[in-house]
């Protein structure tokens, strides 16, 4: 097979302009290649490397790495209702900071991938196109990107840290500037390019399960609605032949860098001569698929997974330059920084500053991780509404919410290079996840009954209804119970609906009703059209309705 080489034109860009910067890369999954003249002149005429965008420097990478909320100001939280505060505050998770190592990540990735189609030809026939499904459609490309045996050492890299350090955010932001897929037209062949694949692990994935995760990384980045080359690894019986799957793969499509994301969710087996499950000679397949193919392997997680791993230095180098994410978690000048940029966004009755007790306690509880450090600032909002804001906010206050919502944390963050730390740290963050979900709702709950009731002094308490409600249920259907959000979703609906309920018989019924007939598309027009009282369901006589009503009403003292 021959090198195939055709004639493009540079594009005519501004000093400073990059050749996708009117195209939101974020929403667009491929653009059609723009050229601009590579960095060095070795690279010059190689179209894959020429089509590129550079990477970002400066005030370009920390403005576009800062994801602030839209919409907040500070002046108007005092005209918010305690409600509307409280749902605000999961907005504190869609944050994003500029962290350390996001100038050198983009520089990284940049620098890869031009290592990586340096290293790599296009070998075929113009007059013998090669099939391929893209968009749920046939398409048509030539040659394969064959890597040269005399290329440079292997492109790679890694980027290690804790847990919640934001590597994996980082990693989307840098891929956000850089198209996924480039489409190169040659005498009306669509020669697909695609720059980067990132794989997710699962836990305890082995080789076979990676593989089968680059087919269905190939297929969201050609936009195949149907799992195509998905099928096409997973069909393949053994781990060799679905390397010899991914192999051919990585050639038809051009593909620069594969990135594997959480590495430590993956099975690290003790026993070497486990070659299924052993993540150790698994990721010694993926060195064997990067040597035939010159594609670039990208590593994304935890220390710990990293030196399980790579056990010797030698291999470790194989992967490419180490990035530690975590260092800024050391600086306790860099963290002030942070709270600082987290403390503009607070729905508090009255503005919170951190004074140095404060700000040491958050430190040491959250060990400087951005992540834990927005877990702990929501879950002091969720509690402040939770307890009817009967809080003092201190160092003492974040001390008792860190032990309350993460209990053992502070403690395994002293630790975290232990056996098994990273995953119990996991389990930690997740319950804490779920506890604050839970506490959420229930203050959102409370925030929305209050509300009602200052608007309708006479209005019935919601615990009242749900106590009715049960009662009743039990009287008519046999000692059916309805769950509390249910009664508190029909109670909520009612109340919007027909607005002022004085009458606690009355507003029993309706929510009882609303309940009995949810399955019912025209259950709500039902209750819009009656002025009063939503008619008995069709299943319970009126009779025994009214007869409930009188007889089994609870009536707090």
């Amino acid at each position: 097979m021959s090198v195939l080489i055709w004639d493009y034109e540079y594009a005519d860009l501004q000093d400073g302009e990059g050749q996708y910067d009117n195209i939101n890369l974020h929403n667009v999954n491929s653009v059609k290649a723009v050229y601009i003249p590579a960095e060095f002149e070795m690279d010059k005429g190689n179209p894959f490397i020429e089509a590129l965008p550079l990477p970002r420097e400066g005030v370009d990478v920390r403005r576009s790495y800062n994801k602030q909320i839209n919409g907040y100001d500070a002046d108007k939280v005092s005209d918010m209702s305690d409600y509307q505060r409280i749902r605000a505050i999961s907005q504190l998770r869609e944050l994003r900071f500029p962290l350390p190592f996001d100038e050198r990540l983009e520089t990284t990735i940049y620098n890869t991938l031009v290592t990586s189609y340096r290293n790599r030809k296009l070998r075929g026939n113009i007059d013998a196109p090669i099939s391929y499904d893209a968009g749920d459609e046939k398409q048509e490309t030539v040659g394969l990107l064959k890597g040269r045996k005399d290329g440079a050492a292997n492109a790679g890299f890694s980027l290690i840290g804790y847990s919640g350090c934001g590597k994996s955010t980082a990693l989307g932001f840098a891929f956000d500037h850089i198209p996924q897929v480039i489409y190169h037209n040659v005498n009306g062949y669509r020669i697909p390019q695609i720059v980067y694949l990132n794989v997710s692990c699962f836990h305890n994935n082995n080789m076979s399960a990676l593989y089968i995760g680059i087919g269905v990384a190939i297929d969201d980045a050609l936009e195949n609605s149907n799992p195509v080359y998905a099928n096409i690894v997973k069909k393949e019986r053994t781990v060799g032949e679905k390397e010899a799957k991914v192999n051919e793969l990585v050639e038809k499509f051009n593909i620069g860098l594969i990135v594997f994301d959480e590495i430590q969710l993956l099975s690290f087996s003790t026993n070497d001569d486990d070659r299924n499950n052993s993540s150790r000679s698994s990721f010694g397949s993926l060195m064997t698929l990067q040597n035939n193919t010159k594609v670039a392997i990208g590593i994304v997680g935890t220390e710990e997974a990293y030196t399980k791993m790579f056990p010797n230095l030698q291999t470790a180098r194989r992967i490419g330059p180490n990035i530690n994410a975590s260092t800024y978690c050391s600086s306790k000048s860099f963290f002030a920084v942070l709270a600082k940029e987290l403390l503009k966004y607070q729905w508090f009755d009255h503005r919170v500053n951190f004074d140095k007790s404060m700000l040491q306690t958050l430190y040491d509880e959250s060990h400087g991780i951005i992540d834990q450090m927005v877990g702990i600032f929501s879950a002091m909002q969720y509690e402040y509404f939770y307890q009817d804001k009967n809080v003092t906010i201190d160092s003492a206050y974040i001390k008792k919410i860190a032990a309350s919502y993460y209990p053992g944390l502070s403690r395994l963050n002293k630790n975290l290079a232990s056996a098994d730390a990273e995953q119990k740290r996991k389990a930690i963050i997740d319950k804490a996840a779920s506890r604050q979900s839970e506490i959420a709702e229930i203050a959102s709950q409370k925030a929305f009954e209050k509300e009602i009731r200052n608007a309708h002094p006479d209005a019935i308490p919601l615990e009242t209804i749900i106590k009715n409600v049960n009662v009743l249920a039990g009287f008519l259907i046999n000692s059916k119970t309805f769950t509390e959000d249910d009664i508190v979703m029909a109670y909520n609906n009612i109340m919007k609906i027909k607005g002022d309920h004085t009458d606690e018989k009355t507003l029993t019924n309706d929510v009882y009703t609303l309940l009995t007939e949810m399955n019912s598309e025209d259950a709500i027009a039902k209750i819009m059209k009656q002025k009063s009282t939503v008619p008995v369901s069709r299943k319970t006589a009126k009779e025994s309705m009214q007869k409930a009503l009188d007889e089994h009403t609870y009536f707090p003292k």
